[in-house]
């Protein structure tokens, strides 16, 4: 998908995303009652994307917070206190937009790989300081239509799972590499036989459930993007052998009735908190979108001068 379709897909409809998180007591598929609660942005600003990491007693909030000023998302963090998230403190920022903060741990260290479809590959960046100081490590992989990468672990190596877009901000098809602790190098495993839009674009980490792993999967039927969630069970991660589990959506979250939300992109789980984003969608005015449009090409041009 070329920079000129990134940026007309981005602007086709305002999408608003709330980030809503609860206290555990199992997960999102036997647990439907207790309530979530949304993070508190300023206004002008949504977020989505969230991902939530427990370390040394502090529980992390990792997320894209989405400036409607500018029309850009960074990545942002706030932690937990028991009761609340603190604010937002923006931790990497590029020209460009970034989500989907996938963190992980390897050789001691954390890394990131945020999701940057604009600029065609995929970047990692290490943190120095826990959890707000982060450094632009190096490009793992240039000229891809990638979005959405997840990592894991299987007998101490580390995986990177792509989604590979398909001229389309929906329709996508998984790519399995090895990422070497040492040098940084990605190596291609396998390719996934299945391109969808249903379900197979990453929606969050691999996680345990009743001792099945699960891959959520962003659910985006006929081009809606974020309608719902899928959950796969993995048989074998490594040939990327999945079967169709559990769907959830804006039905499955007991919270607040006061916003009316249309769908659900992504959840997360850390061992006490779990987090989903929910979107409200409105169809823009054509002249608002033309303006929009425009104004993402200007900026865009004056990158290439």
């Amino acid at each position: 998908m070329s920079k000129i379709s990134y940026y007309w897909n981005r602007t086709a409809r305002k999408m608003t995303w709330m980030i809503a998180y609860r206290n555990r007591t199992s997960d999102i598929i036997t647990d439907r009652e207790t309530m979530f609660k949304l993070l508190n942005l300023k206004s002008g600003f949504w977020g989505a994307d969230p991902f939530v990491y427990s370390y040394e007693n502090r529980i992390v909030l990792f997320y894209e917070l989405f400036n409607e000023k500018y029309n850009k998302g960074v990545i942002a963090a706030s932690e937990y206190d028991g009761h609340t998230f603190s604010p937002p403190i923006i931790i990497i920022e590029e020209s460009y937009h970034l989500s989907f903060p996938c963190v992980f741990l390897m050789n001691g260290c954390y890394y990131m790989v945020p999701e940057s479809g604009s600029q065609h590959n995929i970047v990692l960046y290490e943190c120095i300081s826990y959890p707000y100081k982060w450094v632009r490590k190096k490009i793992l992989l240039e000229h891809i239509d990638s979005s959405d990468t997840i990592v894991f672990n299987k007998d101490s190596k580390t995986y990177l799972l792509a989604s590979i877009l398909i001229n389309s901000t929906c329709v996508s098809k998984n790519v399995l590499f090895e990422l070497n602790g040492d040098s940084l190098v990605l190596t291609k495993i396998k390719e996934g036989k299945e391109c969808s839009d249903e379900g197979i674009r990453n929606a969050g980490l691999i996680f345990r459930h009743n001792n099945k792993l699960i891959r959520p999967g962003q659910n985006c039927p006929n081009g809606e993007y974020g309608k719902s969630t899928i959950f796969w069970t993995i048989n074998n991660p490594l040939e990327m052998d999945e079967e169709r589990f559990w769907e959830i959506t804006v039905d499955s979250i007991n919270i607040d009735k006061k916003h009316i939300f249309s769908g659900i992109h992504t959840y997360n789980l850390c061992d006490s908190i779990e987090v989903v984003d929910l979107r409200i969608i409105q169809k823009r005015h054509l002249y608002e979108r033309a303006y929009l449009f425009t104004k993402l090409i200007i900026n865009y041009l004056k990158d290439k001068i």
